[in-house]
């Protein structure tokens, strides 16, 4: 079975592919990237005065900063970003073929973009860790 931070990060990884590979510019707070202090209540005068939860610093060695970039979800994030700097179209281009699958568990659309008179386009599936076919239109 699976933990329940194994539970949070598939639904973070979920959540980051949704942010990068759809329209716009993907933002991501310090500390998301490797769960910092996931499940605990946010309180106290920071949080009331700025809106944000600050739990101070947990990159504070350089044993942190490597433990932190070789995190589960840093990893993934860090692939995510590989996969849109590689394709134009998931940067600029217009989001089509929007479908929910399977229950609404699976999402797939396509990013279309058209440079000097080509059309790049690419296909995006995303599924919420359950079995799911997808079908490219067309």
């Amino acid at each position: 079975g699976s933990s329940g931070m194994d539970l949070v990060t598939n639904k973070m990884r979920v959540m980051y592919s949704v942010i990068w590979l759809s329209r716009g510019i993907p933002v991501l707070f310090q500390g998301e990237e490797v769960l910092f202090q996931a499940g605990l209540a946010a309180s106290g005068e920071n949080l009331a005065r700025t809106k944000r939860a600050y739990f101070g610093s947990t990159i504070d060695s350089e044993e942190k900063i490597a433990e932190a970039k070789s995190h589960t979800l840093a990893k993934f994030i860090k692939r995510l970003n590989a996969v849109r700097v590689k394709y134009a179209a998931l940067r600029r281009g217009a989001i089509t073929s929007l479908k929910e699958l399977n229950r609404s568990t699976a999402l797939q659309f396509v990013r279309e973009l058209r440079e000097g008179g080509v059309e790049k386009s690419v296909f995006v599936g995303i599924t919420l860790g359950k079995a799911c076919s997808f079908q490219l239109p067309g």
